[in-house]
């Protein structure tokens, strides 16, 4: 599991090139609400991903 770090990536595929690849839950979590618009209820969205809020 990392972040978007294509050299990161790249080299993992290189040395273990069966391993999956999984983004970072958080890091997913917070490019979803920064899309969502500021008017629509943030809460909800959380309680639709599973995720609680904080």
């Amino acid at each position: 599991m990392a972040d978007g770090a294509p050299g990161f990536w790249k080299a993992l595929e290189e040395v273990f090139p069966t391993t999956r690849h999984q983004r970072c839950w958080q890091h997913k979590t917070v490019n979803v609400l920064n899309k969502v618009a500021k008017a629509v209820n943030r809460h909800g969205v959380l309680t639709a991903i599973g995720t609680e809020t904080r």
